[in-house]
């Protein structure tokens, strides 16, 4: 809903939540393979590395859509919004 109304804080903070998304699944695909954490994901590392890619790659995708809605922010939405 930032987008529609134009918030411009509301969307900087939502790309700051996409970040900290994006660094969770970082940490966590580094902590499967890490040599003192392997133990823990024997039999589903693969599976959970392939979520956490799949997630990464959509957060970052939203993420520079939440960019771009931001920089076209007073262009003209606001005029075709339905009230």
């Amino acid at each position: 809903m930032q987008v529609c109304y134009e918030n411009k804080p509301g969307s900087i903070a939502w790309a700051f939540v996409l970040v900290c998304i994006a660094a969770y699944y970082l940490f966590k695909i580094v902590r499967i393979y890490s040599s003192d954490q392997k133990a823990k994901y024997v039999g589903s590392g693969q599976f959970l590395t392939l979520f956490a890619a799949i997630g990464l790659f959509v957060t970052i995708g939203s993420f520079f859509t939440t960019i771009m809605c931001v920089l076209n922010f007073n262009k003209g939405l606001k005029d075709y919004r339905k009230p």
